[in-house]
């Protein structure tokens, strides 16, 4: 792939990737591989991401919430962040 293309698209990261990336001691191969994606130039996640990595992260890690609403901060001030649109319903 074009390096220069490549790095120019909008890359939207999942819930999983991060998960991988903060819990790196479930699998070293996979969180290596997913701190590889993150470091692309033009990443965008959604408040939907966002949620569902802070309700796994307090499910399953010993995070405190100080360090939680600091994650949640990063995530905003770092990357480009799509907020939920509501959609029209038709009856």
């Amino acid at each position: 792939m074009n390096q220069e293309y490549d790095s120019e698209l909008p890359c939207f990261i999942d819930s999983n990737i991060w998960l991988y990336v903060f819990m790196q001691w479930q699998d070293s191969a996979k969180s290596a591989i997913a701190k590889s994606i993150i470091q692309h130039n033009n990443v965008v996640i959604s408040t939907q991401v966002i949620n569902e990595v802070c309700a796994n992260l307090l499910k399953k890690t010993s995070l405190p919430e100080m360090e939680l609403q600091e994650l949640i901060s990063t995530f905003y001030k770092k990357y480009f962040t799509q907020k939920f649109l509501r959609a029209k319903t038709f009856a």
